[in-house]
């Protein structure tokens, strides 16, 4: 059974609350609720607002549908509705963020949502089809356009699958990712599997392996190879200042905990020198904190002056 109801009477109970809780207008054309063991509310039309200071004409998202599922005995027998899957269709997010720090992205969310360590949210799945993200990062002068979309990656796995175009420091930027289940990455008991390739300007990134929890550092076990003409290309990847090199190729193992980024077992060439060692880097202060342990059994000081 299908009930359609109009805007005017869903904005009083749907979209009122979804505004207060974000800090900002959603609207929406119209609601359906399709009841059942698990039932489905569909948001259609849905707009989200950008927050004061940014241009009215310009919204931060436009979502041709938002599909809502709930178990309807748990529901009635708790008085909430938890959502037990969220699927977003034909979703164009547009992120900006200005020269002046302030930005369209950070919510302020009314109350405040609380990441409890280790506990487990009711929503079991969470589906993107047709979703693009438009991201202008005046800080990082960086223009680049995303699709991504969630997808079955392996042995019936739902996994998300984005492309990236545009600019990163003003230099061209293509990048490819493939990790495993969008709700997943926050997961500390389960390895988020994650492959990631990079092209900005002439320098090369690929990244290979798990992350744990890695909304909040958990930990990581990953291969990284970089190359490129000049390792001071690397700042805008890295955010450490490093000096001008010979052309380079390093692989290693990255990880990161306890507030810092290890890059450990590295093999690789810069210019005619061979390279190999760790180096480990604490950006928790205002200037980052480098600290290189590096051999070689064949060294050209031309390329390390």
């Amino acid at each position: 059974m299908l009930f359609g109801l109009s805007q005017g009477w869903g904005n009083q109970l749907v979209g009122r609350y979804a505004s207060e809780r974000l800090g900002r207008a959603v609207t929406f054309e119209t609601l359906s609720l399709h009841p059942g063991r698990i039932t489905r509310v569909t948001l259609a039309g849905l707009v989200v607002a950008n927050p004061p200071g940014f241009p009215h004409d310009a919204v931060f998202a436009r979502i041709a549908a938002a599909e809502i599922d709930f178990d309807t005995w748990l529901t009635l027998r708790a008085g909430t509705a938890p959502f037990t899957a969220l699927t977003l269709v034909g979703a164009d997010v547009r992120a900006v963020a200005l020269a002046d720090g302030r930005n369209n992205y950070g919510f302020d969310m009314t109350p405040p949502v609380v990441v409890v360590p280790g506990a487990r949210s009711p929503l079991a799945a969470l589906h993107l089809r047709e979703a693009r993200l438009h991201v202008t990062h005046a800080p990082l002068a960086a223009d680049f356009a995303i699709t991504v979309e969630t997808r079955t990656i392996a042995d019936g796995v739902s996994g998300i699958a984005a492309e990236a175009r545009g600019s990163y420091a003003g230099a061209p930027l293509t990048a490819q990712l493939t990790g495993g289940a969008v709700l997943a990455v926050a997961d500390a008991d389960t390895p988020w599997p994650v492959t990631l390739e990079v092209l900005n300007g002439t320098t090369r990134a690929a990244l290979r392996g798990t992350l744990r929890n890695a909304l909040a550092l958990g930990g990581a076990d990953l291969h990284l190879e970089l190359a490129g003409p000049d390792k001071r290309f690397l700042r805008p990847l890295t955010g450490v200042p490093i000096p001008s090199t010979p052309p380079f190729r390093v692989a290693g193992r990255l990880d990161y905990g306890a507030g810092g980024f290890r890059f450990t077992d590295i093999e690789g060439q810069v210019g005619r020198s061979d390279l190999g060692g760790t180096v480990t880097i604490d950006p928790r202060g205002a200037i980052p904190e480098v600290t290189a342990e590096l051999t070689a059994r064949h060294v050209d000081l031309a390329d390390l002056a």
